[in-house]
C-alpha cells in the first residue's frame, strides 16, 4: 500500500505541474533547462522529505494514534486538498 501512495502522490505532483507548464506556454513564458531541473530536483527532494518525515512520525506516535493516522488520513488529507481548491476557487 505504501508503494501505491508514493505512486498517486508522484502523479498527483506531476499533474500539476503538467497544467502550470501548459499555462506558462499559453502565456509565452519560457523557464530555461537549468530552472526545470532546479525545480524538479526540489519537488523531489521535498517529496523525499516528507515521506520520510511522515513514516518517523508513525513510528514515535503510540498504536492508538497510528492506527487512527491510517484509517482516516486519506479522508482527512482528501477533505483538507478539497477545502484548499473551494478556497482557490472562490478567489478566482
Amino acid at each position: 500500500m505504501e508503494l501505491f501512495s508514493a505512486f498517486v502522490l508522484i502523479l498527483a505532483s506531476n499533474l500539476d505541474t503538467l497544467s502550470l507548464g501548459f499555462a506558462y506556454a499559453a502565456r509565452g513564458i519560457r523557464i530555461p533547462l537549468w530552472q526545470q531541473a532546479l525545480i524538479a530536483v526540489s519537488a523531489a527532494a521535498f517529496t523525499f522529505i516528507a515521506l520520510g518525515a511522515g513514516q518517523t512520525v508513525m513510528r514515535i506516535l503510540p498504536q492508538t494514534a497510528s492506527a487512527f493516522c491510517e484509517r482516516y488520513s486519506d479522508r482527512i488529507l482528501g477533505l483538507l486538498l478539497i477545502l484548499l481548491g473551494a478556497i482557490q476557487c472562490l478567489r478566482g
